[in-house]
């Protein structure tokens, strides 16, 4: 558990550093206000282009006019060169395309980060934080049946139902 969590610190921190730099890349002409589909797709290669129409089909993608589509399209392609410069650059895990690849980072992080109250107070020291005993590493409560899979909510607002559903689940197999 604790590799999962130090490869998803690590993937979210190279996200982080690396996405910025990588959205330069981006034509200079792709921004939803300014985008004209002419001098945009002609920037964008062919295969891309395939690669998109392909991945909004599998994705049931359908956007409000062709401004917005090939501006989508030009996120769409500076995912993937950021897929590939951060495959290319280390092995320990490998990332690949998802239903996310026409979202920007911040469009990403708006819609799917949960937001705090400007006055929450994170914990600040050890004092902060209940003690705690590490459990057994070995154990495993999906496979023991205990919980289910992990399962993607989206951006429906209904965690509290998934954790409900999993704690009842787990009450009475315990």
């Amino acid at each position: 558990m604790k590799k999962i969590l130090a490869l998803l610190a690590v993937g979210l921190f190279a996200f982080a550093v690396i996405f910025p730099q990588v959205m330069q890349q981006v034509p200079k002409a792709a921004t939803q206000e300014t985008l004209s589909a002419s001098n945009t797709e002609a920037e964008i290669p062919a295969w891309v282009v395939e690669n998109f129409r392909q991945w909004k089909s599998r994705h049931n993608r359908v956007y409000e006019s062709a401004e917005v589509e090939i501006y989508r399209m030009a996120v769409f392609y500076s995912n993937f060169i950021y897929i590939q410069m951060e495959n290319a650059r280390q092995s320990e895990f490998e990332l690949g395309e998802n239903q996310f690849m026409d979202l920007t980072q911040d469009e990403w992080a708006a819609k799917y980060l949960a937001v705090f109250p400007q006055d929450y107070k994170y914990p600040t020291s050890e004092k902060d934080v209940e003690d705690y005993t590490v459990p057994n590493a070995a154990f495993s409560w999906l496979t023991e049946g205990v919980t289910g899979p992990i399962l993607n909510q989206g951006s429906c607002g209904s965690c509290w139902a998934f954790s409900a559903t999993e704690t009842v689940q787990s009450f009475f197999a315990i």
